[in-house]
Parts: C-alpha cells; sequence; structure tokens
C-alpha cells in the first residue's frame, strides 16, 4: 500500500500488485494523508490523514472500502505542510497516534 498525497487537499491509498508492483486500486481518504498501518490480523488499514479535519481513516482491506472514519479532537499541527502524524495498531485493536504538534503527543483510542 502507498499513500498518495495533493498537498493539504484529499488523498488516497493506492494498492499495488506485489509481483509486479503495478497499482490494481485506489481508496479516497481525507486531505494529507501522512501515515499508515496494516492490522495485526490484515484485515484493516488504519491511514491518519493530519489537514483538517484531522482524522484516522479505516479500510476494509478485503473489500478495499472506508469502513469507518474516526475525527480527531485531541489533534495539535505546528506546519500541515511538514507533518510528523503516525498511526500504528496495538495489542486488541487498540490505535495510536501522534499527533503533528512541534512535540507529538502519543494519543490512544479504542
Amino acid at each position: 500500500y502507498g499513500v498518495q498525497q495533493n498537498g493539504v487537499q484529499q488523498g488516497a491509498i493506492v494498492a499495488f500488485n506485489p509481483l509486479d508492483a503495478s497499482p490494481v486500486a485506489s481508496v479516497s481518504v481525507g486531505a494529507r494523508p501522512t501515515d499508515l498501518d496494516v492490522s495485526p490480523d490484515g484485515a484493516e488499514l488504519a491511514v491518519i490523514c493530519s489537514a483538517a479535519p484531522a482524522a484516522i481513516w479505516i479500510i476494509d482491506l478485503a473489500t478495499l472500502a472506508v469502513r469507518e472514519t474516526i475525527p480527531l479532537a485531541a489533534f495539535d499541527n505546528w506546519d500541515v505542510n511538514v507533518t510528523t502524524a503516525r498511526v500504528a495498531f496495538g495489542p486488541g485493536g487498540v490505535l495510536y497516534y501522534t499527533d503533528a504538534a512541534w512535540a507529538p503527543a502519543l494519543r490512544v483510542l479504542r
């Protein structure tokens, strides 16, 4: 999977064929996608989008459809053009993310 960005505009996640690296599908997500992570069971992909409104998009990898969008009420962003926002799945379906503040804060969802 790869992140397609267009500045602070809407972005996309691109799925690639692992045998020849050709793109096979894309899924539109929010503005300025900056990081992604596959769930431990391989069923979901979490994508953090750091431009307003900041959110984490959950994509069903079996259907390549957006399953859920989680707004991030606690999200600081010191410069949307050089964001450091990250997302990761943890044990038991917990989602971790760091915001894009000058001194990023680790936050926990779910």
